[in-house]
């Protein structure tokens, strides 16, 4: 029967490299400052969007 494999001792996947976004972008005009071409996930909401670690739509984002 095989071993399984410690969970950290795989390769690190390429994206560990990159760093997450300083803000997160609300429209094109930010994401192309940003070099993006695409958003993976888009977040509607009907709460104002305030980039702090207290309010549900910052906490979502850096997840």
């Amino acid at each position: 029967m095989d071993v399984a494999r410690e969970l950290f001792s795989y390769r690190k996947y390429w994206a560990s490299r990159l760093t997450p976004a300083p803000v997160l972008p609300m429209c094109r005009a930010e994401m192309d400052a940003l070099g993006w071409d695409a958003c993976d996930v888009i977040i509607v909401t009907g709460d104002a969007y305030v980039d702090h670690a207290s309010f549900g739509m910052a906490v979502v984002g850096r997840l």
